[in-house]
């Protein structure tokens, strides 16, 4: 039960494949849909499979993309540097990062320091102020007002004494 493929406009599937910027798909199709019909694969596998051939060759074009860019020198690699000659770096963490991916999944962009936590949301019953300050009427009566958070208005809650005791004095270009 042989079905023949619908004629394909080869010309035009290649000019959308270069718009599309799938080079590995545009030089691989024709041998995969060809396997593909002999043996009856269904369509979804077959752009599976041609999916899976883009997207290692985009890695692999990656890797010698970034090994040209670091214009490290021929032979240069983690087993045969001199750890001893830089002491402040470690061997077994130079070592574990090279062996996987694991600290680039917890987001952590520099294994130096740890990552950011995340801010607390408020809690259950408690709802954030206007303005990062404080309830108006809460303040003892010679208690100074907190600086503008970011966002607000400057200024907005401060004294006019405040206000002109903050003023930069301006600079006399002469």
């Amino acid at each position: 039960m042989s079905r023949k493929s619908p004629h394909v406009d080869a010309a035009r599937l290649a000019i959308m494949l270069t718009e599309l910027r799938l080079p590995t798909i545009k030089a691989m199709w024709p041998k995969f849909t060809e396997q593909a019909d002999q043996e009856g694969w269904p369509a979804a596998h077959t752009l599976a499979t041609l999916a899976e051939q883009e997207l290692a060759d985009r890695a692999r074009r990656r890797i010698e993309r970034h090994l040209t860019q670091a214009q490290l020198p021929p032979g240069k690699t983690l087993a045969n540097f001199d750890f001893e000659a830089v002491p402040m770096i470690s061997k077994a963490q130079v070592m574990a990062l090279a062996a996987g991916d694991r600290w680039l999944r917890r987001s952590q962009s520099d294994p130096v320091r740890p990552a950011r936590r995340r801010q607390k949301p408020p809690r259950r019953g408690h709802r954030p102020r206007p303005c990062g300050g404080r309830v108006s009427g809460a303040l003892h009566p010679h208690h100074r007002p907190r600086p503008t958070a970011p966002g607000c208005a400057a200024g907005a809650h401060l004294g006019s004494g405040d206000r002109k005791a903050r003023q930069v004095p301006s600079v006399d270009p002469r």
